[in-house]
C-alpha cells in the first residue's frame, strides 16, 4: 500500500482548488522563492509572491530560461531535469541517507488459490472519522477501468470486509467511492494474496468539499477534465528514494532502455520534506527531485480510457553515472497506469525487478 496516501490526496486536492493558469511570474529575474522546501526546521517565510518555477536544467533566473523549457508552462519533457547527485535511500532515524537497494529478484506473481477476505477501515483522510456506506471496489492487476472482482460497503464505523475470489491475480488495485467525495484509486498494491486473510487494509475517502477549503500550493490550477497521478519512489526494501526524478510516459522504457515518450502538459512536482506537501521546482534547493519522502505529483495529465501511461522513476545509480550526464541515467521504476478525468490515482512505484 502506498506510503503517506493522506499527504498525496491532500496535495492533489490543494491543486484542484485553483481556477486559472498563471502567466509567467512578474519577478522572473529574481532568485526563485521556495515557500516550503528548505529543510531548515523553521517555518518558511511567506513573501506573498507566487512561487517561481523556472523548469530549467540549470539554476538560471527565469528571465534567462526559454519558455519552452519551463515545466510549469508546458510540462512533459520540460519537467525532466537531470539530477546533480546519485540516488540515495532514506535509511530512517539516525541513518537519513543510505545506498539504495536495486537488487530485487523477479517476484513470483501472487494469485489467490481460495477466496481471500481482506478487511480494513474507510476513514476521512483529513479528520480520520469513519466513512459509512462507502463503496470499496477491488480489481485484479491494472484492470481498474473494468468491473471489480469484489465489492464491499463500509458499516457505520467505516469497517469493511471484501472477499476476493480464488484465481485473482495481483497486484491489486482499489477504488473508494462515497457520497460527496472524489473517487480515489490505489494502483499496484502488492499484498501477499497467498495468505489466509488480510487485516488492516485501510482506505482513505476524500470529501469533495475539502477541495474548496485548501489553498493553491504551486501557483497552478488543475485544468478541468485532466487527471492527477501521485506516487512514491521506492527501492527494493521499500525505502523512499532521494534525488530521483519522475515522469509520465506514453510508452514503456523497460527492456529496450528507451527514453520516455513524454506526455505533453503533464507537470511533475515533488514533496517538501518539511511540510509534506508539493513545492515549486528549484534546482538550487533540490526541489526538482524527490526528497526524503520519495513523493511526487503529476498534474494536468491528459485522460484516456484506452491509452496506458507509465509512471516512471529515473536516477543516477552512482557518482560516476552522474558525470556521464543523460547517458548515465537509469530507469529505476515503471508502473502502468490508466488516467481518468478529474480522478486521483495513487501509485506504488516499487523498484524494477530483474530475472
Amino acid at each position: 500500500m502506498i506510503v503517506r496516501n493522506t499527504a498525496l490526496v491532500l496535495a492533489a486536492l490543494s491543486l484542484a482548488a485553483c481556477s486559472s493558469d498563471p502567466a509567467a511570474p512578474a519577478d522572473a529575474g529574481t532568485t526563485p522563492t521556495d515557500t516550503g522546501a528548505v529543510d531548515s526546521g523553521s517555518t518558511p517565510t511567506d513573501t506573498g509572491s507566487t512561487p517561481t518555477d523556472t523548469g530549467s536544467v540549470t539554476d538560471a533566473p527565469a528571465a534567462d530560461v526559454p519558455v519552452m523549457r519551463r515545466c510549469n508552462v508546458h510540462g512533459g519533457e520540460a519537467c525532466f531535469e537531470l539530477p546533480t547527485v546519485a540516488v540515495m535511500a532514506n535509511g530512517g532515524t539516525g541513518m537519513p541517507m543510505v545506498a539504495p537497494d536495486f537488487s530485487c529478484n523477479l517476484a513470483t506473481v501472487s494469485t489467490t488459490t481460495a477466496a481471500l477476505p481482506i478487511a480494513g477501515r474507510v476513514a476521512d483522510f483529513q479528520t480520520n472519522a469513519p466513512v459509512a456506506n462507502a463503496t470499496v471496489d477491488v480489481f485484479s492487476g491494472l484492470n481498474y477501468l473494468g468491473a471489480p472482482v469484489a465489492t464491499a460497503t463500509s458499516n457505520a464505523m467505516g469497517m469493511y470486509t471484501v472477499t476476493v475470489p480464488a484465481g485473482t491475480m495481483g497486484p491489486l488495485s482499489w477504488r473508494v467511492r462515497a457520497t460527496d467525495t472524489l473517487d480515489t484509486y490505489l494502483v499496484n498494491d502488492t499484498t501477499d494474496l497467498t495468505r489466509a486473510a488480510v487485516m488492516g487494509s485501510n482506505r482513505n475517502s476524500v470529501a469533495a468539499t475539502t477541495a474548496g477549503l485548501l489553498a493553491a500550493l504551486l501557483g497552478q490550477s488543475r485544468r478541468d477534465g485532466t487527471g492527477i497521478i501521485a506516487g512514491n519512489a521506492l527501492d527494493c526494501q521499500r525505502r523512499d528514494l532521494i534525488g530521483a526524478i519522475a515522469t509520465i510516459s506514453s510508452t514503456s522504457s523497460v527492456g529496450a532502455g528507451a527514453r520516455p515518450t513524454f506526455v505533453p502538459d503533464a507537470q511533475v512536482y515533488y514533496f517538501s520534506p518539511t511540510s509534506g506537501l508539493p513545492t515549486s521546482r528549484n534546482a538550487a534547493t533540490m526541489t526538482n527531485v524527490t526528497s526524503s519522502n520519495g513523493l511526487y505529483l503529476a498534474i494536468q495529465v491528459p485522460p484516456s480510457t484506452t491509452a496506458t501511461y507509465y509512471a516512471q522513476i529515473w536516477g543516477f545509480r552512482t557518482t560516476a553515472a552522474v558525470a556521464m550526464g543523460a547517458a548515465g541515467l537509469s530507469l529505476l521504476s515503471e508502473t502502468p497506469v490508466k488516467v481518468l478525468p478529474d480522478v486521483l490515482v495513487t501509485v506504488n512505484n516499487e523498484a524494477l525487478r530483474a530475472p
